[in-house]
């Protein structure tokens, strides 16, 4: 076609779909373009292009001199389209989404072609999420599940996506509460409840929103312990959820009955049935999943997999819709599924990480679940040993990128092998779950408290005493005065009940305030009576002041009750401990240890419970400890040079003892140092 015969003629032009036929229009505007060639056949190519007019290239020829350029008028022509008809829609693709972030979504139909523009977007439940009906753009508003749908015509595609919220957690684990019948009681269930207690008052330190404690409550299967465990536990006003462990169904050291746990603790966790311990509850977005993770297994030779692990059913509703969904999954158990303890005996079930300690059943089965199930952390215990391992059994950070995580934490209350007891904090941000420790659990610091004990030893019938704290503002810690549950009056303080009568020992813990006051006096009142612990009218008139021993008390009532009683008060410096034993006294009587005075310590005795003091009792021992401070290698870590150890200094001591550098005993004592300060 020559240049010349262009006049008059529209020359189509292809641009992305859209067909453009250019008029070139000669005569007068022939000027506006040149030509140096005359042949029959060449191209045009759009250079550049205005509102209405286009500049354009023609290739005439082969010859350096074939080429040409012009401008002329655009006339849009549509070129009849081939209608899209759209089969399938696939929306890519489900997601978790921290609330307040956007994500785009794309569409694309069964070709693989993109269709985002072309479809209408739609969010299940705004409240959880709004999306952009157009550009696919979604809002996570809230924590909650939505499904997103894009749509043409009849035919649709969707996605799930699962909004989740910042929050933070505490695991805790092995808490042992009580003691075995061979040990002495007083003094054991009174560490037990110490240490709880002051991790649990770490724990509400931190503030985080819930706490997980897996297994091993109590010592082993005895209501008083339950009972004491779930008290102390009235303490703290964070949620608290427990799975069960092997101690938990022991009666002593065998056993396999978990009525008593099921009865007196299972019902906190709002199961659907009290006797099922496999349970799940969401919270901003996360699936927790609690499991019974079995009874004590002697299947191999010791050192032996100390759990019959989880059955089949387990298995079965771990994968059906009752506990699988698409939410990030925490999971908690007692025993773990894999442990990194070196040259202990490995089960033959081919999968990683398994050997003493760990579950025997369906641990592959269970590990497949982890990994195919948006599970991000699996928090256990039973080791009392710290341990992060990733999927294939090695030792792992908090800063591994893959998921899931499995966790073991310490004893929360047992410091064997110098180990102190802890806690974990789990912080969650921005959809991931980690520890807030990269390496190990939070140890427990020592606190400044005052601890009373009451432990009956002798009762001619069913009476019930309870034991009593106050403060100096005349609030009180024990029981109500009918009996029916605790009075936590003053403020950091945990009780474990009086367990309706029994001679398990009931213990008191209060906590120095900011300004240094603490428990002021201990008592020890009958329940169930209107009159409860009345204030004694006098500490001076109508005393009688004996030594030990005493004389008998003339019973007012057939019914005849002693105790022993032990108050500890722990300073920065020191560690004061009173024993009263074998105090007696009627069912109508008070009794009375004011701790104010360190010069005078002594127990009024109110035989008749009507506010007069008939006898003096004073201790039967008073022993002062010098709570020493651990020195040996604080001149290695005091950089500063201030004589003490700071969190860094501490930190830098256990990332030594990780780097092989000083031993688990010295890195202890860094910490230590730190905490006692």
């Amino acid at each position: 076609m020559v240049l010349e015969n262009l006049r008059g003629h529209y020359i189509r032009i292809t641009v992305g779909i859209t067909a453009l036929v250019l008029l070139m229009a000669c005569g007068a505007g022939a000027a506006h373009y040149a030509y140096a060639a005359n042949r029959e056949s060449g191209s045009v190519s759009v250079i550049g292009a205005a509102t209405n007019t286009v500049t354009a290239s023609v290739n005439a020829g082969s010859s350096p001199s074939a080429f040409g350029q012009f401008i002329g008028e655009l006339t849009p022509t549509p070129t009849p389209m081939t209608a899209l008809i759209i089969t399938s829609i696939t929306v890519l693709s489900s997601i978790v989404i921290p609330a307040g972030k956007t994500q785009a979504f794309a569409a694309k139909d069964q070709n693989g072609n993109d269709i985002t523009a072309r479809v209408t977007w739609n969010s299940s439940d705004s409240s959880v999420g709004t999306i952009d009906q157009n550009t696919g753009v979604f809002t996570a508003l809230k924590a909650g599940g939505t499904v997103l749908t894009a749509t043409s015509g009849s035919v649709s595609g969707s996605a799930i996506v699962n909004v989740v919220e910042d929050f933070s957690f505490a695991h805790l684990t092995d808490v042992h509460i009580g003691y075995y019948p061979w040990q002495d009681a007083r003094e054991n269930m009174k560490s037990s409840v110490e240490r709880f207690a002051d991790t649990m008052q770490a724990v509400k330190s931190a503030h985080p929103d819930r706490v997980l404690i897996t297994g091993d409550l109590v010592q082993y299967d005895n209501k008083d312990f339950f009972t004491a465990f779930k008290n102390i536990l009235k303490g703290i006003s964070i949620p608290v959820n427990t799975t069960p462990g092997n101690h938990d169904r022991r009666k002593v050291l065998t056993g396999d009955n978990l009525s008593d746990y099921n009865t007196i603790i299972n019902s906190r966790n709002n199961p659907s049935n009290r006797n099922d311990d496999n349970y799940s509850f969401d919270f901003k977005g996360y699936r927790f999943i609690g499991l019974d993770s079995g009874a004590d297994n002697i299947t191999y030779s010791v050192p032996e997999p100390n759990s019959n692990g989880l059955a089949d059913d387990q298995i079965r509703r771990l994968r059906s819709s009752e506990f699988n969904n698409s939410a990030p999954k925490i999971v908690f158990m007692h025993h773990p599924v894999m442990t990194f303890y070196a040259g202990n005996k490995v089960p033959s079930d081919g999968c990683p990480g398994g050997n003493d300690w760990t579950i025997i059943n369906n641990r592959c089965n269970f590990e497949d679940y982890t990994k195919e199930s948006n599970v991000q952390l699996v928090l256990t215990g039973h080791t009392h040993n710290d341990a992060i391992l990733d999927l294939n059994g090695n030792l792992a950070t908090t800063d591994n990128p893959g998921r899931p995580l499995f966790i073991q934490t310490r004893s929360a209350t047992l410091d064997e092998n110098n180990l102190v007891y802890g806690y974990r904090i789990i912080k969650v941000k921005d959809g991931k779950a980690s520890p807030s420790n990269p390496y190990y659990s939070d140890p427990t610091p020592r606190f400044y408290r005052v601890t009373g004990v009451l432990q009956p030893v002798h009762v001619e019938v069913a009476l019930r005493f309870g034991l009593y704290a106050y403060d100096h503002n005349g609030d009180y810690t024990g029981m109500k005065a009918d009996g029916s549950d605790l009075a936590l009056g003053i403020p950091d303080s945990y009780y474990t009940g009086d367990y309706g009568g029994s001679t398990t020992p009931q213990v008191i813990v209060g906590y120095y305030t900011n300004n240094g006051e603490k428990i002021k006096e201990f008592r020890v009142c009958p329940l169930g009576s209107s009159s409860g612990c009345i204030p004694l009218a006098s500490r001076v008139s109508n005393t009688a002041r004996y030594a030990k021993p005493l004389p008998a008390i003339q019973n007012t009532s057939s019914e005849n009750m002693s105790f022993n009683m032990s108050i500890e008060d722990r300073n920065e410096t020191s560690k004061i401990e009173i024993n009263f034993y074998n105090v007696n006294v009627t069912g109508s009587s008070t009794a009375i240890v004011n701790i104010s005075d360190p010069t005078n310590y002594h127990m009024d005795v109110d035989i008749k419970g009507d506010g007069t003091i008939v006898r003096t009792v004073y201790p039967d021992s008073i022993s002062t400890t010098q709570i020493p401070i651990p020195t040996g290698l604080i001149s290695r870590y005091d950089s500063n040079g201030d004589g003490r150890i700071e969190r860094s200094e501490a930190v830098h001591g256990v990332m030594d003892y990780f780097s092989g550098i000083i031993t688990k005993q010295d890195a202890i004592a860094v910490v230590m140092a730190y905490f006692i300060g």
